[in-house]
């Protein structure tokens, strides 16, 4: 059985519930602002660090997506090391049936 835990959406801070998902290290969240959406570990973190402004542009997204869809937030770019750009957040929309849900 699926255990749902309560935490504070990394997107807009308001409670939501996620589970995390089999196929890796993310959550599938459900917030009551944001809709359905699933975020990496990593990602998450780099979302709670972010500006309001980033997590404003990706809480509108979870919305927009097509039926069967869903919105998923990754980090797209490898871990850098001394001077070398930080990290940055991708979003896109994947058929639920990818995801395994």
């Amino acid at each position: 059985m699926t255990e749902y835990i309560k935490q504070n959406c990394p997107l807009c801070g308001t409670t939501a519930e996620y589970y995390w998902l089999k196929m890796g290290n993310s959550k599938y969240y459900h917030c009551s602002n944001c809709a359905y959406f699933i975020v990496s570990k990593r990602a998450e973190h780099l979302l709670i660090e972010a500006p309001q402004h980033v997590r404003d542009e990706f809480a509108a997204k979870p919305q927009l997506a097509p039926e069967g869809e869903l919105f998923v937030i990754i980090v797209s770019s490898p871990p850098q090391a001394g001077d070398a750009p930080r990290a940055e957040l991708s979003g896109s929309f994947l058929p639920k049936s990818q995801i395994g849900l």
